[in-house]
């Protein structure tokens, strides 16, 4: 399993998974053993682990797992189709967060609903994804908050260039802590370098104030 260091950020160590490609080698490109080292030494506190749909890469559970038994929380970014068929090859520990996106309409949000109930009823913590665009329905938008308040999503990450919209999401899932963490993280997800290093709350601050093939991975 090969990777590729893009950025570097003070806040999150974002991790690609890539499909296997064709053409010329990449000089930037890592081994796995080399990634891994780095995701030790390195201080930021958030670990992202997205790519185009990371379930579907055979070593995404053992990496995941590895990644997990440290010390910095972790967020696995999927689109949820392959959750229910994948689940068993995570842990639920307090540092994972299985991270849900919801990008591509509500007809394609059945299967990950499905995969989140069961990734809930497994001990799992969700985190939902809501990509927010200028062209996205906001009602839609709404009604899926609500579904996802009733499987009991543990947390949200809202991010966007709709300020509009954003605002009502956000009225809607009313929870601050989450909408800050969302913000401070948005430039690191966009795969932008932080310019300063600044502090981030962690998840475990972010709980409500009354509760206590060859695959590739490319590195930002």
């Amino acid at each position: 399993m090969l990777g590729r260091r893009l950025s570097a950020s003070a806040l999150v160590l974002r991790v690609e998974l890539l499909r296997p490609g064709n053409g010329a080698p990449d000089p930037e490109v890592k081994s796995e053993q080399e990634l891994r080292h780095e995701a030790q030494q390195s201080a930021a506190p958030v670990i992202w682990l997205g790519g185009a749909e990371p379930l579907q890469h055979a070593a995404c559970g053992k990496f995941t797992r590895e990644l997990a038994d440290g010390s910095r929380y972790v967020f696995v970014e999927t689109d949820g189709r392959f959750l229910r068929r994948r689940i068993h090859e995570f842990r639920p520990v307090s540092r994972l967060y299985l991270t849900v996106r919801f990008a591509d309409g509500g007809e394609n949000w059945a299967l990950a609903l499905e995969g989140i109930r069961a990734a809930k009823l497994s001990g799992f913590l969700i985190c939902a994804h809501l990509p927010v665009k200028a062209d996205s329905e906001l009602a839609e938008l709404l009604g899926l908050i609500e579904k996802l308040r009733a499987l009991d999503a543990d947390g949200f990450v809202v991010t966007g260039e709709a300020p509009e919209k954003l605002e009502a999401v956000w009225s809607a899932i009313g929870d601050r802590k989450w909408m800050e963490f969302s913000r401070e993280i948005a430039d690191a997800l966009r795969g932008e370098v932080q310019g300063e290093r600044r502090i981030l709350r962690t998840p475990r601050e972010l709980e409500p104030e009354e509760e206590s093939s060859e695959e590739g991975l490319r590195v930002s």
